[in-house]
């Protein structure tokens, strides 16, 4: 998958044409407290990957990112090697099971928030730009990019 927009080079970039610039001000005025989570830790992780494909939970105090470059990661492993394992979490999983752990997971993540954090917000930055979403989307979007690999599981 070819981003058309990359986050190279920080300060010869308008922030406001960065996945980061788009969402700052939205993100910075819902979150009450631990906005170094978004301003520190997230930044850092959506500067380092190339604009790739995430989605961004918010709630009041703190966020939480799905990197939807994760299924495409796999898809490279699972070509290599479907049959081998890889660290995962706290253990191991077959390669051709990293697409429907990442899945699983992912749809976790936003039913707990639904759960534990009615009223949160919802991002998808989609390689280009950033959008509101509800959490229907987000679960559409996580399936989309699950049934992109080939090899789900033996």
């Amino acid at each position: 998958m070819k981003n058309k927009l990359k986050n190279t080079n920080l300060s010869n970039t308008n922030l406001s044409n960065t996945p980061y610039g788009q969402l700052k001000d939205s993100v910075l005025n819902r979150m009450t407290a631990y906005q170094t989570d978004f301003t520190t830790h997230d930044r850092k992780i959506i500067d380092n990957h190339d604009c790739d494909p995430f989605i961004l939970l918010v709630r009041d105090w703190g966020t939480n990112i799905i990197s939807l470059s994760d299924y495409i990661n796999a898809q490279d492993i699972i070509s290599n090697d479907p049959l081998g394992y890889s660290k995962y979490l706290f253990g191991q999983v077959q390669n051709c099971r990293l697409p429907e752990k990442f899945r699983d997971d992912h749809i976790m993540t936003i039913n707990y928030y639904n759960k534990e954090y009615p009223g949160y917000d919802l991002y998808l930055f989609d390689g280009l730009q950033c959008h509101s979403i509800d959490d229907g989307e987000a679960i559409n979007t996580i399936y989309r990019f699950y049934s992109k690999t080939t090899l789900k599981g033996a």
